[in-house]
């Protein structure tokens, strides 16, 4: 990972000096006022004219009467443009952006900045010499420059690259960065969190600095401080007051544990009162990210682990950064909330690796925008409860969704504590399970096995055609929630409004501690579905809301995971994969392009609307489907479903059976 940036100066001609500073950082940028380059003439140097940038300092040309140079100064410093301060004439490739330079794996093409000087007083070719004493500031003290050596005079592109000019002189200085010089404290902490233990560990005490107790100083506000807001406008570093005063903090939340996935919540706080930082970034190193499989509200990538210490390993580190127009701003904290940003990480598991022993889940290094973020002592870790390790691995939590999006820009209200909570072991047995079956052909046989009886005056609102059905299972109380049939035209009411619904209105009256949504569906014979198959669905998403912008795609497709049942799926070898929903029975170009990019096995309609229902009330969901079509295959769609539903409606109701026999007397723990 290359950890510098470079200055080149190429000479044109004997006067005319082309000069590129380009950022090789992977994951630290140069943010505003931007940068700013200065160095040493070696003779008598003065700057006639420049374009794309501009000396800060004119110093004394009182001696030139008739041309004025730009700058006359012996150590001129030279900053860039902003794009509304440039004419056009006045501008080079690369310049007048303020001097912000993007990180190299972030934005390539941002990464480098330009500018042309017209040097006076040059005696011809042989006296010309390298300046000397290169600084740079980006922003502020850090980079140390080395020496302008003599490279192979190459050429210099103009025209957007079009066009090339050689040069007869190429001099190059390498800048390195060390946090030592450019912070007198660090800027970052880190704390911890996980659902199997409702300890925090916080950011370490005096991370970033100590305070004194319970008092407001120049550096930090204490909460409730009655300090006017406008006496503390200039002062650009000051924070609320913690126990480890830093501007930046990284929290790191175990959320979820599935079958096959496991989930984290990534949150940045800023605490900085009067600081923004747009087009941050996050620098995470952790075993697991080679199996990274989805960043729901930042943007990833993976980087090469090279700069980071012995034993880091490749595919081990992940850099997250914002979106553009949504996140990509770090809002200052104020008087009422911090700035915030959040993501939820998916990952698959390694099953030869994958712990939560011995704090094995929780990232090794975090970096922000460059800069290391202190972390907990190993000793201070969230630790598994007592129990072993197996049982950790069946820890798990309900539907939760994919793509919950990133906190409001100053976050949400909820505290640590709120974290921490978050998907406790559910250890008291399953008392109600809520049935949702949207055909009548498909609930009755279901009905007539566990005996159950139509309530003639269900909870539900007026005037609706739902059904409820209700009955006991040995220790289960069975609520079997059918549609209805539509009051017009006396179909059943199938589909994603009408799952929602009912949904909706059955987990408000009924409170169940499971959902089992059971229907048909159609398979794909690519992925291995035949006639009569039945599968408990392990992801669910839409494939018919279609959504071309940033953030609302993810929403659109509201990917979420079922409730993981390892132990069920042991017992009754069921089929497992992924179920697509959508309000059509038939599939457009467009749907299988979805259906597609969802990688599904099965797609019915209404599946993914009763997972989004459920998360809204974080009650656990399990989706059993049996294959009445192939759709994928050489018949239409609507013949074949009609043809064999009769005949997978008894496989259905077979496996709905096995499930609910498999459930009773047992806690969500143990399926």
């Amino acid at each position: 990972m290359s950890k510098c940036a470079t200055a080149k100066l190429q000479c044109v001609s004997v006067e005319n000096a082309r000069v590129t500073i380009r950022n090789y950082y992977q994951y630290r940028h140069v943010d505003m006022p931007g940068w700013n380059l200065g160095w040493t003439w070696a003779n008598n140097e003065v700057i006639w004219s420049m374009r794309g940038a501009f000396a800060t300092d004119m110093g004394n040309c009182s001696s030139y009467k008739s041309q004025i140079p730009h700058s006359c100064r012996k150590d001129p410093a030279i900053a860039d443009l902003m794009f509304d301060q440039a004419s056009p004439e006045n501008m080079t490739e690369g310049c007048c952006r303020g001097g912000v330079l993007y990180p190299w794996a972030i934005n390539p093409a941002n990464s480098f900045s330009s500018f042309e000087v017209q040097v006076g007083n040059q005696e011809g070719n042989a006296s010309v010499r390298a300046p000397k004493n290169l600084t740079l500031l980006a922003p502020g003290p850090g980079y140390s420059c080395g020496p302008l050596l003599d490279v192979e005079p190459t050429v210099s592109s103009d025209i957007g690259g079009r066009r090339q000019v050689p040069v007869f002189r190429t001099w190059k200085s390498t800048c390195t960065y060390s946090s030592f010089l450019a912070n007198k404290t660090p800027m970052c902490c880190v704390s911890l969190s996980t659902f199997y233990n409702p300890a925090i560990t916080a950011c370490p005490d005096c991370s970033c600095g100590c305070r004194d107790a319970d008092k407001s100083t120049d550096s930090c506000l204490s909460e409730g401080n009655q300090v006017s807001w406008s006496s503390i406008a200039d002062n650009v570093d000051i924070v609320k007051c913690t126990d480890h005063m830093c501007p930046i903090r990284v929290h790191w939340h175990i959320k979820n544990n599935y079958m096959d996935h496991w989930r984290v919540k990534l949150t940045v706080s800023n605490y900085n009162y009067r600081r923004n930082y747009t087009d941050w970034n996050v620098l995470v190193q952790h075993p697991n990210f080679k199996q990274l499989e989805k960043t729901f509200s930042f943007n990833s990538t993976l980087l090469p682990a090279v700069g980071l210490g012995e034993g880091t390993l490749a595919d081990e580190v992940a850099l997250f950064w914002g979106l553009k127009f949504y996140n990509d701003e770090l809002l200052n904290a104020d008087e009422d909330q911090l700035g915030s940003v959040s993501t939820e990480i998916l990952l698959k598991k390694d099953l030869e690796s994958f712990t939560f022993r011995n704090g094995w889940a929780l990232p090794r290094r975090i970096y922000f925008n460059g800069e290391y973020c202190q972390m907990p002592p190993p000793d201070n870790f969230p630790i598994l409860p007592n129990g072993s390790a197996a049982e950790a691995k069946q820890v798990t939590q309900a539907v939760w969704p994919e793509e919950k999006k990133a906190m409001a820009p100053r976050g949400d209200k909820s505290d640590d504590a709120e974290e921490a909570a978050v998907a406790q072991v559910e250890k008291r047995p399953i008392s109600t399970i809520l049935i949702i079956i949207a055909m009548q052909t498909e609930a009755l046989p279901v009905v007539n096995k566990f005996q159950l009886t139509e309530d003639p005056h269900p909870a539900f609102p007026p005037g609706v055609p739902w059904v409820r059905y209700y009955g006991t299972y040995k220790d289960l109380q069975i609520n079997l929630i059918w549609p209805g049939k539509d009051s017009y035209l006396g179909v059943d009411s199938v589909g994603t409004v009408s799952a929602s619904l009912v949904t909706y209105a059955s987990v408000q009256a009924l409170k169940p501690d499971l959902i089992i949504n059971a229907g048909t569906a159609g398979g794909f014979k690519a992925k291995g579905a035949g006639i009569g198959d039945v599968y408990l669905a392990s992801d669910v998403a839409f494939h018919d809301r279609r959504i071309p912008i940033p953030v609302f795609d993810l929403y659109g497709v509201g990917l979420r995971q079922a409730f993981s049942t390892p132990n069920l799926l042991k017992e009754l070898n069921l089929k497992v994969g992924k179920l697509s929903t959508g309000d059509s029975l038939d599939m457009t170009p467009q749907d299988e392009a979805s259906i597609t990019a969802n990688d599904a096995t099965i797609k019915d309609m209404e599946g993914a609307a009763v997972a989004y229902v459920a998360d809204l009330f974080k009650v656990p969901t399990i989706f059993v489907k049996a294959v009445t079509d192939i759709v994928d295959g050489e018949k239409p769609t609507a013949e074949e479903f009609l043809q064999n539903l009769a005949a997978v409606t008894a496989a259905l109701e077979q496996s709905v059976t096995q499930v609910v026999e498999y459930i009773s007397g047992k806690s969500l723990s143990e399926l």
